[in-house]
């Protein structure tokens, strides 16, 4: 994962005064400041998957200090709540590229993924039964209060009620203990999403029979790119497709930017020629 980020380094907090605590104190500041040698620029900050929420965090931790400053991550991880992720909006740009699997990465949707996994398992008739009970009661807990200590106990397939067995399943269990998408809990994982204006970018694709190995090489099959605008709520859960990694590469995204850039320069043109 490439990360391309602008650091800081910050006087602890405990050994400044209370008035100083946002006293020149690091290299930013040592540029940026009054009478600097890049006083007056603007700060950008750049940064791939894991270094596009840690540049989305660095980037409201300096905001107040630097105005001019913007933050562009790109297939980052959802690491913030609802209320920063609008809050940051003018600051802050998340930019996704079609199925990738990082922007969707999150406990609760990690969660999610195994319940219909065991779900969808359990809904195949030709799939075995035994075997689909004991892969719910590995992942199935339940949450024992015994002071501080959370025990995991695991569930069964029968149970006897006197001279009857009694069938219980597991599978619905598990999936009632999954945080729901769209309901939630106080018990629930906080749900965390994309920070700042979402910029969703999405391949036009040709029906063809290239294979994926082709495609993972070439952009063969694709016809054109489409950006927009979109709702943070529509990366809450994982997308389960064949391009769902190839496409977390940087330069696929890359790629895909110079594209739709090159397509409205030409429809500017096109209309400015239009006019005249």
């Amino acid at each position: 994962m490439a990360t391309t980020i602008l650091t800081v380094s910050c006087g602890s907090e405990k050994s400044l005064p209370k008035d100083n605590l946002y006293d020149t104190t690091g290299f930013l500041s040592s540029l940026l400041g009054d009478e600097c040698e890049c006083h007056g620029y603007d700060v950008r900050i750049v940064g791939h998957s894991l270094g596009g929420a840690i540049g989305a965090l660095l980037g409201l931790k300096l905001y107040q200090r630097y105005p001019n400053l913007h933050v562009y991550a790109y297939g980052s991880l959802p690491c913030v709540d609802s209320v920063i992720a609008e809050a940051c909006s003018e600051f802050i740009t998340s930019i996704v590229y079609n199925d990738e699997f990082s922007a969707r990465l999150s406990v609760n949707s990690v969660l999610r993924l195994r319940a219909a996994a065991i779900s969808a398992l359990s809904q195949d008739s030709s799939a075995d039964s035994a075997m689909i009970c004991k892969l719910a009661r590995r992942v199935l807990y339940i949450k024992k209060d015994n002071g501080n200590k959370v025990e995991a106990v695991s569930a069964t397939c029968f149970e006897r009620d006197g001279d009857e067995i009694l069938y219980t399943d597991p599978v619905s269990d598990f999936a009632d203990g999954i945080p729901s998408s769209s309901i939630a809990s106080i018990e629930d994982p906080p749900e965390m999403y994309l920070p700042g204006l979402v910029i969703y970018i999405v391949p036009q694709r040709q029906r063809s029979l290239i294979s994926l190995w082709k495609s993972w090489r070439t952009n063969e099959g694709v016809n054109g790119y489409k950006a927009y605008i979109a709702n943070r709520d529509t990366f809450k859960d994982i997308v389960v497709s064949p391009y769902m990694f190839l496409d977390h590469l940087p330069w696929k995204c890359h790629y895909a930017m110079q594209k739709v850039l090159e397509t409205r320069k030409a429809e500017v043109q096109l209309g400015e020629s239009h006019m005249v």
